[in-house]
């Protein structure tokens, strides 16, 4: 025998005692539940797992908070697991950032400080481990390095001014503006973060700035500013 159906007994209130041998490698869902008087469904009550030390069985009652002893009526020792974190990339790239051993069945593990990589952001863990029932690898997720504009929207009057501010995801450590075309419009406080433009000429220009985050990475974003 190597499986047990879902539902194999389901509402079986009366089973007090099963022994379930290594060969079974997989119990369906709901195998040994029964519904309450709320059609909730609870595991049985009465039942005791019988089984080896870290046997599917054992992994199986763990999670279903079923009694589970060992074969000759002792009790097991914990289920224990590993959690490796790594820096989410691949081939030679691939590094291992913390591997947390001996984590309790439905345990969490202690996450590394967060990790680094130049030109990108650091987005969050793949996987949850907050509740750990088997070994499990969590690799760190990326966003890369955007640079933006705001507004959106730019359109300023001859002899007006309109505020531009620069930014992005990671954080900025300079900003150099630039603008296209002097005759349409200028620009003042042009190695700020936020600049001044004005509309000196009817017609379109475009505004650029360039982006140097804390990581060193550099990225030019640019705005079409309407002068009318």
């Amino acid at each position: 025998m190597t499986e047990i159906d879902n539902h194999a007994f389901y509402g079986c209130k009366s089973l007090e005692s099963l022994t379930i041998p290594n060969s079974v490698t997989k119990i369906g869902y709901h195998a040994f539940h029964y519904p309450d008087d709320t059609w909730n469904l609870q595991p049985l009550s009465n039942l005791t797992i019988y089984g080896n030390q870290g046997s599917t069985a054992h992994k199986y009652a763990a999670e279903n908070k079923i009694r589970f002893k060992l074969m000759d009526g002792s009790e097991p020792a914990p289920l224990t697991y590993t959690v490796t974190f790594t820096n989410g990339l691949s081939g030679n790239d691939k590094k291992i950032l913390a591997t947390r051993q001996n984590i309790t069945h439905g345990k969490g593990a202690t996450a590394p400080a967060n990790p680094s990589r130049k030109g990108y952001v650091f987005n969050g863990w793949s996987k949850p481990f907050n509740n750990v029932t088997a070994d499990i690898t969590v690799d760190a997720k990326w966003k890369a390095i955007k640079a933006s504009i705001t507004p959106k929207a730019v359109k300023v009057s001859i002899g007006r001014t309109v505020k531009l501010k620069a930014g992005g995801n990671a954080p900025v450590k300079s900003v150099r503006w630039k603008t296209a075309n002097k005759k349409t419009a200028t620009i003042s406080g042009a190695k700020k973060a936020q600049c001044t433009v004005k509309g000196v000429g009817k017609g379109k220009v475009t505004v650029s700035a360039v982006v140097t985050f804390k990581d060193g990475t550099k990225k030019t974003v640019k705005r079409t500013v309407k002068v009318k």
